[in-house]
């Protein structure tokens, strides 16, 4: 595993990478890292060419004063894809890196394959919950070595509408889809993965039983197995395999 930084417009961004075929980029939720990911790094099949990002604001990434919106994150995770000059990439993203994979599937290209990890993006986000719920989130996120500011400012920029992906939008992806949900999830319940694999057109959704809010940390090997199978299967229905 190779350990690097890309110089995006608001500074270093780090990431962990291991060689492979194809390019995949996986994306940690919000008081995540990139090293959440390590644990599947052993399972994931040598075809992909992972890198594993920390966003702006979190782990070894800066973290300067600005405002952390979803569509910052959009324009340096572009500006990153932009850097690996390649057109096709897959996109991986557990909870607020799922809703930033669908923002940028939405607003600004398709990734060839996109999966989607107990995604946030039409949830309420935790910004609407009750000050003192709010409160403690945000402290138990600073107290595993997260900015206080970075937090706050991207709970408070969460809640606006502008950054909801509506039906319409999912209705419009035409990457095929992957969504994977622990059924045990308590921060972004299972009833959210049927409106995803409703909505999106070519999708395919997995429930894993006994599991919470990141399968890929709590079973990587099975998570893994979902990847490396499915993503390089020829019987979904909804592509043209010659």
């Amino acid at each position: 595993m190779e350990e690097g930084y890309f110089n995006s417009e608001i500074g270093k961004i780090h990431y962990f990478h291991r060689k492979g075929e194809y390019v995949t980029i996986f994306i940690h939720g919000i008081g995540g890292n990139a090293k959440s990911w390590l644990k599947c790094s052993k399972f994931l099949s040598n075809k992909f060419d992972s890198y594993f990002i920390d966003l702006p604001g979190h782990g070894e990434s800066v973290r300067p004063l600005i405002e952390y919106t979803l569509d910052l994150n959009a324009k340096i995770l572009d500006q990153f894809i932009e850097s690996l000059n390649t057109k096709n990439f897959i996109l991986v993203g557990n909870s607020y890196g799922g809703w930033l994979a669908l923002y940028y599937s939405t607003k600004i290209k398709y990734p060839s394959f996109l999966v989607l990890e107990d995604s946030a993006g039409l949830n309420r986000p935790i910004g609407y919950s009750k000050s003192e719920e709010r409160e403690a989130f945000i402290d138990s996120l600073v107290k595993i070595g997260n900015s206080k500011f970075v937090i706050e400012n991207m709970i408070k920029n969460n809640t606006n509408d502008k950054f909801r992906i509506s039906e319409n939008e999912l209705r419009n992806i035409v990457s095929p889809t992957i969504i994977i949900w622990g059924n045990n999830d308590k921060i972004i319940p299972l009833d959210f993965a049927f409106k995803f694999s409703k909505f999106i057109p070519c999708s395919k959704l997995f429930i894993l039983e006994n599991v919470g809010h990141v399968p890929h940390l709590e079973i990587p090997e099975k998570f893994c197995e979902i990847l490396n199978v499915e993503i390089f299967k020829h019987d979904w229905k909804c592509l043209n395999n010659d």
